[in-house]
């Protein structure tokens, strides 16, 4: 008959306490203290730092991702807008082409008056052939 080996298992908690031992008074004391293997301090501090390097890997890729979320977000809704837009400035085109043409000439001479209104309190002689030529 033979005799089967059983494992131990040690908890969370008792192997933060080994590798906190272990690194205050070095590994092959803390095995001995305790009475586990070097060996399992080893693998058990191996395991904590690779735990370790992962979370704060992860955690800036979860801060990349949403970052990467927001700027798509944004980006959609300026495309939504530009489409929102794109389909009112054609549909009022095919209505009135000439309208809409006379609104921005009108912008355009209203924004040229001010210009040179403002050249004018400054003392510079405003070009108003421009403007009569809009018109």
């Amino acid at each position: 008959m033979t005799k089967a080996i059983t494992r131990k298992h040690y908890a969370p908690e008792f192997k933060k306490e080994a590798l906190r031992l272990a690194s205050k008074i070095g590994v092959t004391k803390a095995a001995r203290e305790l009475g586990v293997y070097q060996s399992q301090i080893y693998s058990w501090r191996s395991a904590a730092q690779k735990k370790a390097s992962t979370s704060k890997r992860e955690s800036g890729l979860a801060t990349e991702n949403a970052r990467l979320r927001r700027q798509l977000a944004e980006q959609a809704e300026e495309l939504e807008i530009l489409k929102k837009a794109t389909s009112y400035f054609a549909k009022n085109q095919k209505e009135c082409g000439t309208r809409l043409f006379r609104s921005i000439v009108i912008n355009f001479v209203l924004c040229e008056w001010l210009l040179c209104s403002a050249c004018s309190e400054v003392g510079i002689t405003p070009g108003r052939n421009v403007v009569r030529a809009l018109l």
